[in-house]
């Protein structure tokens, strides 16, 4: 069963985001699609869990760097330089993997570039007025008057000035 949020402002994490109630914009485009596409992903069970792809990952440790780098500690492990194949590498690797349950395992070239891309991008003179005096990654729900059904989103800057969904490419 789905938790449900009252309609509002909620700081609450990702996961809990995409555990809640809710249509988000992306069931929304799922739906415009095609109903069947919605159900399958959606409704049915069935739809494959997909796997993050490098480029998706170093985009949401970019995403964590930049907006929220106090939870980095907490979501994500840095792998340590082991030679797995002597028997010291491979009890250091079983230490370390126990160490880093349920966060996501970076390499240090993944951290480097990722964390480059967030200093930079601090550096400059429209991304530090975007982040002036906004919130990040906070969880709004609402409900249709007409309908009763509740909405989510969840921006990545929201602001007076604006809103921001912030991107990563290749």
């Amino acid at each position: 069963m789905k938790v449900v949020y009252r309609d509002g402002v909620h700081d609450i994490t990702n996961d809990e985001y995409h555990a809640a109630n809710g249509i988000s914009r992306s069931r929304l485009m799922l739906l415009d699609k095609s109903p069947y596409h919605y159900w399958y992903e959606v409704l049915s069970g069935e739809a494959e869990v997909r796997e993050s792809t490098p480029a998706m990952l170093i985009g949401s440790l970019f995403h964590t760097l930049l907006l929220e780098p106090e939870k980095f500690d907490r979501e994500y492990a840095l792998m340590p330089k082991l030679d797995r194949r002597t028997k010291q590498g491979k009890e250091d690797y079983e230490a370390f993997a126990q160490e880093a349950q349920n966060k996501i395992i970076l390499t240090q070239d993944q951290y480097d570039k990722a964390l480059i891309m967030a200093t930079q991008t601090k550096k400059h003179e429209i991304v530090t007025t975007l982040l002036d005096e906004a919130v990040f990654e906070q969880s709004i729900f609402w409900t249709d008057k007409e309908t009763g059904l509740q909405f989510k989103t969840r921006p990545d800057i929201w602001s007076s000035k604006m809103v921001v969904d912030l991107k990563t490419t290749v």
